[in-house]
């Protein structure tokens, strides 16, 4: 095959976008770009019920055709707190340290970093005797395929999601990579120390398979976050189906204690999404302790943030969604196209002056054409108004054969100037599973890849 050049797209989110107004009523609308208030008319839509684990409950504004630019947020604490912030809990979490580096380093310049992402490295997984059956089809249009790759803090373990159609399971493919260096860059294993091609080492290999669950077999985006994985599961959907857009838009959050990477445990809670799905899943934690969740729909073209009111993930933290927002709204810098991608794959990183930015990953012409990167910001200029706005775009290629970011791409904060891109193929090849490894370092420039 030809090379492939992967796309990644980065999003610049302050936190301030989760401060905001107070209301009278346990309930409000709010203004922004992409959303619309009680004032400009917005019609009642149908509740989703988008559940925690203890039974957690939130209003979904549910759009229409017509209707694309609404949502509901809830109560609305006092001027400058945080959503579900109380006066007293402001003043304690004022202590918090701002950098929670045994989660996620936070950069120096993220955008730098971005700039110096240059070209990748291939490693290969072998795949043991675990791997279950299918991921075998060979060609597009998969329904069972790989959706994601996240690689553990600090570690030598992968995560890599699939689709399960053969056994009706949403799988976790937890991979060792033991050859391999547990921080810093993985560089590869299939090139010898005097540049040879070599097969990758026996004991780099595929440990475990975690079956998230049977009803909701298409596993989506993930996130890894510290000792935490955030998994996406979405009703299953043939081929046919998804290509006629009759997929059930049906989907659950699902969490894992990491810390134990061999062998990850299911966390007794889950948010469930009765009509939306979860392509992509993005976590982070804000400076206040709160986490921070961005889901999106079919390809992205939706957005749901959520934020919680607990500060661990141990137990149920208690999401509730309070933004959504749409592809239109989509700003561009001058000289940038305003084109909104098919993000498969979404994930956060904040920035030292509490920036947040978000990374998103996909191929163009649903993985057929040409991959290319897409760097956003995303700012709240009030309590009231999001805005995303195209910055820059930066290209990256995969070997042969070897990655699609419309398949499954994920984002690693190495250190602080450094980030990681690793992205993977729809299935195995050659009893192993390929990925690529893109280095991004600040100050680096485009010296090892291209942009525009």
């Amino acid at each position: 095959m030809a090379q492939g050049r992967a796309l990644v797209a980065i999003f610049a989110l302050t936190v301030a976008c989760f401060s905001v107004h107070p209301w009278v009523a346990g309930e409000a609308i709010i203004e922004a770009q992409g959303v619309c208030s009680a004032a400009a008319g917005c019609p009642k839509a149908a509740p989703e019920l988008e559940q925690g684990g203890q039974g957690d409950a939130s209003a979904l504004l549910q759009h229409a055709a017509t209707d694309r630019h609404k949502v509901k947020a809830h109560a609305i604490p006092q001027e400058g707190l945080s959503l579900g912030e109380t006066s007293a809990q402001a003043g304690a979490n004022s202590s918090l340290p701002s950098t929670r580096a045994s989660e996620q380093p936070m950069m120096t310049d993220v955008k730098a970093a971005f700039e110096g992402l240059g070209s990748g490295q291939v490693l290969r997984v072998n795949l043991g005797r675990l791997f279950p059956n299918g991921y075998s089809k060979g060609y597009m249009p998969y329904s069972e395929h790989f959706q994601d790759i996240q690689r553990q803090q600090d570690e030598n373990y992968l995560y890599i999601t699939g689709s399960g159609e053969t056994e009706n399971k949403a799988h976790v493919f937890v991979a060792e990579l033991a050859s391999r260096p547990s921080t810093g860059a993985m560089g590869s294993n299939t090139v010898s120390k005097w540049g040879t091609p070599m097969n990758p080492p026996r004991k780099d290999i595929l440990k475990k398979v975690l079956r998230v669950e049977g009803e909701y077999w298409h596993a989506g985006g993930a996130t890894s976050f510290g000792n935490y994985l955030a998994v996406g599961a979405e009703a299953g959907c043939s081929s046919t189906e998804r290509l006629f857009g009759q997929c059930s838009l049906e989907s659950r959050i699902h969490f894992y204690d990491t810390s134990n990477p061999q062998s990850p445990k299911k966390l007794p809670y889950v948010i469930t999404r009765k009509t939306a799905s979860a392509g992509a899943v993005g976590l982070t934690q804000q400076k206040d302790g709160k986490f921070l969740l961005v889901v999106g729909r079919v390809d992205s073209e939706i957005l749901d943030i959520y934020l919680s009111s607990g500060k661990s993930l141990e137990s149920d933290p208690r999401f509730k969604k309070v933004k959504t927002w749409y592809k239109e709204a989509l700003l561009a810098a001058p000289g940038q196209s305003a084109d909104f991608g098919q993000y498969q794959n979404l994930h956060f990183v904040r920035q030292k002056d509490d920036k947040l930015f978000m990374v998103g990953t996909y191929r163009t012409s649903s993985g057929l054409g040409e991959d290319t990167a897409d760097l956003f910001s995303v700012d709240c200029h009030s309590p009231w108004r999001l805005s995303i706005k195209k910055v820059a775009s930066k290209h990256l290629s995969c070997g042969s054969g070897t990655c699609n970011f419309q398949a499954g791409a994920g984002l690693y904060v190495d250190s602080e100037t450094s980030l990681i891109i690793y992205a993977t193929n729809w299935e195995p090849q050659d009893n192993s599973i390929f990925v690529n490894e893109f280095v991004g370092k600040a100050g680096s420039g485009a010296s090892h890849g291209w942009g525009r």
